[in-house]
């Protein structure tokens, strides 16, 4: 299946900075860590973007890692509501790690998932058109300290031209009003 990269920029209310890319696992290694060979295969091919753009807020660092999109990508392909296998589809790789440097605990899991990411679309209304609203599922895991989430939703390529942003909260929002 051909597979087509995505430039996503990630948005936070201060500056970023560049973050030892050496720290992080690569996205198609986090693919492999939560267990999809398809999804790591297609982070491997020349089509994904691989980025490290990173923004600091509120005592953390958010590194977007990279961004695939493409047909049948996934071992783990999930259905629409009517039981339709949803095809076409994006996978975003973030990196969480504490601005302090100390690690995440697995005892921390439930605090770090309550961070809120989505991807957003410029000229779009955000309460419309967010991870929920996209079908979206996520996978994290915490691997030697850093908290990672594999965001997947709806094929963003479509919207490349308007422009695509990685948004971050650090709380649970509203997903259906958000």
């Amino acid at each position: 299946a051909a597979v087509a990269a995505l430039a996503i920029t990630v948005v936070a209310v201060s500056g970023g900075t560049v973050y030892a890319a050496w720290k992080y696992l690569n996205p198609k290694e986090a693919a492999t860590e939560v267990g999809d060979q398809k999804l790591a295969d297609a982070f491997g091919d020349r089509g994904a973007a691989i980025e490290h753009e990173c923004q600091t807020e509120n005592g953390y660092k958010v590194t977007m890692l990279g961004v695939v999109s493409g047909k049948n990508i996934s071992d783990n392909l999930i259905t629409d509501d009517n039981g339709t296998i949803l095809e076409n589809r994006s996978y975003i790789v973030t990196a969480f790690s504490k601005e302090d440097g100390t690690a995440f605990e697995e005892s921390e899991d439930n605090k770090v998932g309550q961070f809120y990411v989505s991807p957003y679309i410029k000229g779009q209304d955000p309460a419309k058109v967010n991870i929920y609203h996209m079908d979206g599922v996520c996978h994290s895991f915490i691997k030697n300290g850093i908290y990672y989430r594999i965001l997947e939703c709806n094929d963003l390529e479509i919207f490349a031209d308007q422009g695509v942003y990685l948004g971050v909260c650090d709380k649970q929002l509203d997903e259906v009003n958000a």
